[in-house]
């Protein structure tokens, strides 16, 4: 695994995340929350939303010098145990530790 693929899954969630709650999309992305402006193109319908995939997300190019047009929703929150857990798994399984 390349650390560009640990980046990107970084990027991808903790800097700009989106997620639904309570059927409301939400943002918890902590580049996003830096921008009332960021906040409101974000829930906008301007950027395109991908379902996340971790595989897809870990090879999906970043951008970090202007506002995301791409960005990857979870359903939830809580969601983010999974994407924990489906990352442990996928550095276990190729034997990464």
């Amino acid at each position: 695994m390349r650390c560009t693929q640990i980046y990107r899954l970084f990027w991808y969630t903790i800097e700009v995340g989106i997620c639904y709650e309570k059927g409301k999309l939400k943002v918890y992305g902590a580049s996003q929350l830096s921008s009332i402006e960021e906040i409101k193109y974000a829930l906008s319908d301007w950027p395109i939303r991908y379902p996340f995939k971790l595989w897809e997300v870990m090879n999906f190019p970043v951008e970090i010098d202007r506002i995301q047009d791409r960005l990857f929703e979870i359903p939830s929150f809580e969601y983010l145990r999974v994407i924990q857990d489906d990352f442990d798994s996928y550095i276990k399984s190729n034997q990464l530790i």
